[in-house]
């Protein structure tokens, strides 16, 4: 694409972007349903994450035993709904536990599984915004660091219950806003698509939701929604497949 041309067409996107921001939740989308356990999409598009796979992922916490780390490997208690009034706490709660188990080792001095992947924590001030009360927060941003993946996964902390295959307003934005912080990096600008995936969580629910914008369409897919109220332990399948997610490959044609 010409310059002048390139320009044009990021110009016009941010432009997109921030009047959908203006306008949610009154915007346009397509949404599909996404595998919990494949991260095939249902709109049979392109995958944007191969999640890490499941046996491996119990073969290396079965070796990096983080739950035996000397600094105690945190566990999600179970609560009694009728008193659970903090979504947002208690999903930062559970993506406290959801970081322990990848990044804990049992030897306090030896790396967890999360140093198997190409994700790094980041900072950066364009997404600060997203990081304070809104009343919603985006708890940590995690980036390859690599110019050619523009893959970014999230984690997404919603103040209100998660409605199956209705995206938040959290979400929304959240989505939009991080393309964008995306987009003005010239750096990534030779992308038609930036993929957003975040792992959403409300009280000690979850779900994966995926978003990008491909050719001036907002595009969500999301999986069926996962509840770990009772514990992880009473759902172990779903907590080490919730890790995968996190720890998994950036894939997908971006250009």
């Amino acid at each position: 694409m010409a310059p002048a041309k390139a320009l044009e067409s990021i110009e016009a996107t941010i432009d997109l972007i921030n009047r959908n921001l203006r306008s949610i939740p009154n915007i346009k989308y397509t949404i599909s349903r996404l595998d919990f356990y494949s991260g095939q999409p249902g709109d049979d598009g392109e995958r944007f994450i191969q999640p890490f796979p499941h046996s491996k992922m119990l073969q290396r916490l079965n070796e990096t035993r983080p739950w035996d780390n000397p600094r105690i490997c945190p566990s999600i208690s179970p609560t009694d709904q009728r008193l659970a009034l903090d979504y947002c706490a208690e999903a930062r709660g559970m993506w406290n536990v959801l970081q322990s188990y990848l990044k804990l080792n049992q030897d306090d001095a030896a790396a967890g599984v999360y140093e198997d992947t190409r994700w790094k924590s980041i900072e950066d001030k364009n997404l600060a915004r997203l990081t304070i009360f809104l009343p919603w927060k985006v708890e940590s941003f995690m980036d390859t660091m690599d110019y050619e993946k523009p893959h970014m996964i999230c984690f997404l902390s919603n103040h209100l219950p998660l409605e199956d295959m209705i995206p938040s307003k959290a979400e929304l934005q959240a989505i939009l806003w991080i393309i964008g912080s995306r987009i003005i990096y010239v750096q990534y600008q030779h992308h038609r698509i930036i993929p957003i995936t975040l792992i959403s969580g409300a009280g000690f629910r979850l779900r994966i939701t995926q978003g990008y914008l491909d050719q001036g369409q907002l595009r969500i897919r999301m999986t069926p929604i996962v509840d770990f109220s009772e514990g992880e332990k009473d759902n172990w399948d779903d907590f080490f497949q919730a890790l995968c997610w996190i720890a998994g490959d950036p894939i997908g044609v971006t250009t």
